[in-house]
């Protein structure tokens, strides 16, 4: 809705109301009273309440064409939250190899933590080991937390979509998308898909290159640390 950044995640308004995954990452490590109220069980009814006033404001001025369109990680660790405020939505779950996923979500915040912790301040000593560890911790916490909210919920409002099936088929995966929740899908709608994919091809933006072994990981102990995981989303794919 907002006219230069139409696209923009709403972790920016739960950021407003207080809940940011961003200042969790950056404060100490050794912080164990922030890191238990972020992750706990702490009622978080107050961030979703400011939530849904701010998208019900946007939406007397802005209404969109078919639905809205929530997207910020944080609210895989706040489902039950997220459903209570919004009984109708509908959960759209992407999935890839860990072994993947992980360097690549480890590499991603570092790089945002690294603006703020760095060497050039001594004030703030970098400690990349420390970071790191925090940072598979965190990815810990948001599979389990994934994988507990799945064994409560297992209704039809929620499709779940293998990454390498939306790179490779990606306008019949969304129509089975489409169809599995009813909603209407129009030729107007395929057309504009098809432009964006090929205004959009992958690795438009450049390829990140990175081994399991930065940051001290391998294969086998993912595949060992998350094989509920893998049994529940991915071995249905083989």
């Amino acid at each position: 809705s907002h006219p230069q950044h139409s696209h923009e995640e709403d972790g920016l308004i739960l950021c407003q109301a207080g809940l940011s995954f961003s200042q969790f990452l950056l404060a100490p490590n050794d912080d164990t009273e922030l890191t238990m109220w972020f992750f706990g069980e702490t009622n978080k009814n107050f961030a979703y309440e400011y939530h849904k006033m701010f998208l019900q404001m946007l939406n007397s001025v802005d209404e969109p064409r078919s639905h809205w369109l929530l997207k910020a990680p944080i609210h895989v660790l706040f489902l039950d939250t997220l459903l209570h405020y919004y009984p109708s939505a509908s959960l759209v779950m992407t999935h890839r190899q860990l072994d993947e996923v992980l360097p690549s979500f480890v590499r991603l915040f570092s790089v945002f933590m690294s603006i703020y912790l760095n060497n050039n301040r001594a004030e703030i000593p970098a400690d990349k080991t420390a970071d790191t560890k925090r940072l598979i911790q965190t990815f810990d916490t948001l599979v389990h937390r994934l994988i507990k909210f799945r064994r409560a919920h297992q209704h039809n409002a929620i499709f779940d979509i293998h990454y390498n099936d939306l790179v490779e088929r990606p306008i019949d995966t969304v129509r089975h998308l489409y169809d599995h929740f009813g909603f209407q899908w129009s030729n107007e709608f395929e057309q504009e898909m098809i432009v964006w994919l090929e205004k959009n091809p992958q690795g438009k933006q450049g390829r990140n290159m990175y081994r399991l072994e930065e940051f001290g990981l391998t294969r086998d102990e993912i595949e060992q640390n998350y094989n509920e995981y893998n049994n529940m989303f991915l071995e249905l794919r083989k």
